[in-house]
């Protein structure tokens, strides 16, 4: 009995280790999950705002700008019905760090980035391609072989 309860409770917390850290090209800026429903944004060793979030940071990016940041991740609370889900979020980060769009993913999402002039992300999933226009809050889905007719920002090679 003392092992089961021994393992339930390193298993409350190690919950979420997983959680990783997104970065800004440059390095300059990161964000991350505290672990409480927040999710963090700083400027080298700056905080410099957090906003809520229900899903944990399995990825995403930061536009060129950095005034922009998508996240994917887990849901924090897995529903049975749908246990594959992925969550997708969009914050504004500069002025002030808030949500302005989420979406729930079917399936696994593998990667979000912006179109170079930030009008844009496109993001890659288990079901093929979605291209989100920020400014109209709207998403169009594509087949996995599309490619958008614009380009997307890299990050330099140093």
């Amino acid at each position: 009995m003392k092992k089961y309860l021994l393992l339930t409770l390193m298993a409350m917390f190690i919950g979420d280790v997983h959680a990783a850290v997104v970065s800004s090209c440059d390095g300059g800026y990161s964000a991350k999950n505290d672990g409480r429903g927040q999710m963090i944004v700083e400027h080298g060793e700056k905080k410099i705002g957090s906003a809520h979030i229900d899903h944990a940071i399995d990825g995403g990016a930061f536009s060129l700008d950095d005034s922009i940041l998508v996240l994917f991740g887990l849901p924090k609370k897995l529903d049975t019905h749908y246990p594959q889900v992925t969550h997708l979020s969009v914050y504004l980060v500069k002025p002030k760090i808030h949500l302005i769009e989420s979406d729930v993913y079917g399936g696994g999402v593998y990667d979000a980035t912006f179109s170079k002039d930030q009008k844009f992300i496109v993001v890659n999933n288990q079901f093929g391609v979605d291209v989100i226009n920020i400014k109209e809050r709207k998403a169009q889905s594509f087949e996995a072989t599309y490619v958008p007719p614009f380009k997307t920002q890299q990050c330099a090679k140093r």
